[in-house]
């Protein structure tokens, strides 16, 4: 039985510090998009007239809360997760 646990939790971690990672890629690449816009216009999406930098901050912190959520052994871990669904789909919402 903990044998069970401790693998259900290595994934858990595992997973969490995954979308860490990708949260933070994120956070970057919306941070240096306005940058990169400027001397690679082609990287520069026009998407919601400038909108879309201020998404993808708020995705890559979502992202980095709902990792921590599963790296620090929270009582509900999963509960970080609700704010990242929310702007998945406020983002499916806005693009389709």
């Amino acid at each position: 039985m903990t044998e069970k646990l401790s693998k259900k939790r290595q994934i858990e971690t595992r997973f969490g510090r995954l979308e860490i990672a990708l949260g933070v890629l994120v956070f970057v690449y919306a941070t240096l998009t306005p940058m990169l816009g400027r001397i690679y216009p082609v990287l520069e999406p026009e998407v919601l007239f400038g909108f879309w930098p201020v998404l993808l901050m708020f995705l890559g912190l979502s992202l980095v809360a709902a990792g921590a959520g599963l790296v620090k052994e929270r009582r509900w871990p999963y509960l970080f997760h609700v704010p990242l669904i929310g702007w998945i789909v406020a983002a499916w919402w806005l693009f389709h």
